[in-house]
């Protein structure tokens, strides 16, 4: 495995989030981080493939078969599990966590989403940057063009633009912190 990342973590200052996550599964296995690269590896394939699910079913508003069908593609396919055992999964998380953290902005915009919803953009977000640094900002510059559009638009089943600009600043907040 592709292991700069995490050589580098001490002398470059690089972000934590990849040796983070590695540190979770192993920790969840008893195993050793080395031995736990592989099902690392299977779990962000299975992170995005579920990403798929959500977007799909969540955003895109698509039947459950058919998004469980993009998910069962996605998870199928062998060069994305080759890739995230080879050094690529900074590149996949910080795609499916940007992806993820703007498609679910329109949550913070509906009146009936639950507190818990609120929080969802956020942790992607923030997600997104523990794991890539500051070369995510290009997702949070999306993220903001995301909810500026959503707030201009300001939808039937959208609570009032104070709310919606303090939910915003919440989002913002929580990802910061």
């Amino acid at each position: 495995p592709d292991r700069v990342s995490y050589e580098m973590l001490t002398r470059e200052h690089w972000t934590t989030g990849l040796p983070v996550g590695l540190g979770a599964v192993a920790a969840v296995g008893r195993l050793d981080p080395v031995e736990a690269y592989e099902a690392f590896a299977a779990v962000v394939s299975a992170l995005l493939a579920l990403a798929v699910f959500g977007i799909a079913r969540g955003t895109l508003l698509w039947r459950v078969p058919l998004s469980a069908l993009g998910g069962a593609l996605v998870a199928a396919n062998g060069l994305m599990l080759l890739s995230t055992y080879f050094g690529w999964q900074a590149q996949i998380l910080m795609t499916v966590f940007g992806t993820l953290g703007v498609l679910s902005l329109p949550a913070v915009f509906d009146r009936r989403a639950p507190r818990r919803e609120l929080m969802l953009p956020a942790l992607f977000l923030a997600a997104g940057v523990a794991t890539y640094g500051w070369v995510f900002t290009a997702f949070l510059a999306l993220a903001a063009a995301a909810a500026l559009a959503c707030l201009i638009r300001a939808p039937t089943s959208s609570v009032g633009r104070r709310e919606l600009v303090r939910r915003l600043v919440g989002v913002a907040v929580l990802t910061l912190t």
